[in-house]
């Protein structure tokens, strides 16, 4: 039930309305689930300033309720066991760290095609964008690259996933279809909320506060369950030590990978031998390219939990498309 009293109000349960503190209160709020019958949602349904202070989002960032629910939603469909101020949290947190190197989340800001064509192309995490980011796409280069190292959820019948996602504008260079993205995006929002985020957007700009919006939506769309057993098994293989086909072969049974390969050949409009030559190629590039990965991110990769969502750090130390550098 939506609270109506002021957003400088406090709403108690009624057996601790005395004595209580406000640091109280906010202890009290920051591990409950039912946050709506705690903070004040206004007439279009966005949420007071209170709930940007608990989960330590940006004071110019509007939080609609859609947003919380879908939110609350993918902590659920990922077992990730935080209620949604703390899923509000990490995922503020991850799209800080996804955005940071050309936009500052913690300024005012109103988003142009320049902004948004100097954001990554797509990304990497652990598994949730509750998690770590592990990797930003910004080049073509780079996201070429990236695509032969995703290969390896199809050789393993999506077992072992790298925890890649392309985001909206990827691919999108020109002015005209950055422009395009951002009146889109903010339809969308008003699509979606059944409200205008702000009234006063300018027309060919964009609010961060929906472009926040739209990732939050966008991931829980097509990662409505998250990637969290895909990448801890990625990981696994890359602890292990061994050659890719020794691990598919291991994995999926004897001969594994003679029978992808039989099944590449196949389906391949060019003779036998060269498809062959391709296949093998692929799998020595996904090989070497993980290889280089392990060796940057060893102690991470190494220590990585995957249901330790409420302690992992949002940062990864390694320079973005240093992993990708290798050719095929």
């Amino acid at each position: 039930m939506i609270s109506s009293v002021s957003s400088s109000s406090y709403v108690y349960n009624t057996q601790q309305s005395f004595n209580i503190t406000k640091a109280q209160y906010h202890e009290q709020i920051s591990t409950h689930n039912d946050i709506t019958a705690k903070i004040t949602i206004d007439k279009d349904g966005f949420y007071s300033q209170e709930l940007n202070d608990l989960a330590g989002v940006s004071s110019n960032i509007k939080i609609h309720k859609t947003t919380l629910d879908q939110l609350t939603t993918y902590a659920k469909n990922t077992k990730s066991n935080l209620n949604p101020i703390q899923a509000l949290s990490k995922a503020w947190n991850f799209f800080k760290d996804l955005v940071g190197d050309n936009i500052d989340p913690d300024k005012p800001n109103m988003l142009d095609f320049n902004d948004i064509s100097k954001m990554p192309a797509s990304y990497c995490s652990d598994g949730t964008i509750f998690g770590a980011l592990t990797y930003k796409s910004y080049t073509l280069e780079q996201t070429l690259e990236l695509n032969k190292l995703d290969g390896i959820s199809s050789l393993s019948k999506g077992k072992l996933d790298i925890g890649r996602t392309n985001l909206l504008h990827s691919g999108m260079k020109t002015e005209v279809e950055l422009k395009y993205f951002i009146e889109g995006t903010s339809q969308e929002f008003k699509e979606m909320t059944g409200v205008k985020y702000n009234k006063n957007t300018p027309k060919g700009k964009m609010d961060l506060g929906v472009l926040f919006a739209s990732f939050i939506h966008h991931e829980v769309e097509s990662n409505p369950n998250g990637k969290v057993k895909e990448v801890k098994n990625y990981y696994e293989f890359l602890k292990s030590g061994k050659s890719l086909e020794e691990y598919l072969n291991e994995t999926f049974g004897d001969n594994y990978s003679s029978k992808i390969k039989k099944d590449f050949i196949k389906r391949s409009t060019t003779p036998s031998d060269v498809s062959g030559k391709a296949f093998d190629m692929l799998l020595s590039t996904i090989e070497k390219s993980s290889q280089k990965f392990f060796s940057l991110n060893e102690s991470f990769i190494k220590n990585h939990k995957e249901d330790d969502f409420t302690k992992i750090s949002n940062n990864f130390n390694f320079k973005v498309g240093d992993f990708l550098s290798l050719k095929a």
